[in-house]
């Protein structure tokens, strides 16, 4: 049994789904065990000798392997056990929702890129269908300085800095408030504002990079999405000591969205009422 074998037999024993294949490279699409994922955005494809070649268009590599409890050894080396008595073994097991859709090369069809978010090493794309939904697909730069598709060399979201990490290093050098959201968009929806915010989103905070930059900084005000997702979020930010301040948007806004209602002027007196009362 090839790896690219294996690992397809792992993904139908823990019941990912599939969108669509071509029969003639062997890619598939399937759900990617390390996300919701209603619509599937996992490429699963072979490579020389048999290899896996596993890209998401949402999470990074390491995140689809730890979900699968397998080492990166498991997408070009087969275990001798068969891929459901590895799951039995390693106790893996995810609850997959219902496939709603396929994402097909021709689904792509319509959907527009909406933004580029640079950060430095990699960038995410953010792409919008007309209906409204949104793709996110990563690129990582090469050792030439071109760049691939995914994550390159090592490149992990949590090895990331926070996005405009410079301009937020500046901010803090001189005591300027730093607003903390939720995404790259919200981030800058906020012109004039030194705003900043981690790669992976409220399900991926990264605590680490967060306290690195803004450990013990008093003027850091964490403006979250108002969703269980981001008060998840929040709450793991107030138990790092990472929340000395926080603007709460209305039921199911965002920062983009408190912006957005209360104008620049409000807006402003909200961060700096806080400011003032941090002082």
């Amino acid at each position: 049994m090839t790896p690219y074998e294996w690992m397809s037999g792992l993904l139908d024993v823990i019941g990912s789904g599939v969108a669509n294949s071509n029969t003639e490279s062997g890619r598939r699409l399937r759900q990617c065990p390390a996300h919701l994922d209603r619509t599937p955005s996992m490429s699963v494809r072979p490579g020389v000798g048999g290899r896996v070649h596993l890209h998401c268009f949402v999470c990074d590599g390491q995140a689809i392997l730890s979900a699968l409890r397998c080492s990166w050894d498991r997408l070009t080396v087969a275990p001798r056990v068969s891929p459901a008595e590895y799951a039995a073994m390693v106790g893996l097991r995810i609850d997959f929702p219902p496939v709603v859709a396929s994402t097909s090369a021709s689904d792509m069809r319509g959907w527009k890129l909406e933004a580029v978010h640079d950060y430095g090493d990699a960038r995410l794309f953010r792409h919008r269908a007309p209906g409204g939904q949104k793709r996110l697909s990563w690129e990582s730069r090469t050792p030439g300085g071109g760049w691939v598709p995914g994550f390159f060399g090592g490149v992990t979201t949590a090895g990331l800095p926070l996005y405009r990490q410079a301009e937020v290093q500046m901010a803090v050098a001189v005591g300027e408030p730093v607003l903390l959201v939720e995404s790259e968009s919200s981030v800058d929806a906020l012109r004039g504002w030194y705003a900043t915010t981690w790669a992976g989103g409220a399900a991926a905070v990264n605590i680490g990079r967060i306290a690195q930059v803004l450990g013990g900084y008093p003027n850091t005000i964490v403006i979250p999405d108002n969703d269980p997702a981001g008060l998840a979020c929040l709450a793991r930010l107030h138990a790092a000591g990472l929340a000395p301040h926080v603007l709460m948007p209305g039921a199911d806004e965002d920062a983009r969205d408190l912006h957005s209602r209360l104008g620049p002027a409000g807006f402003d007196h909200a961060i700096r009422h806080l400011v003032r009362a941090v002082a």
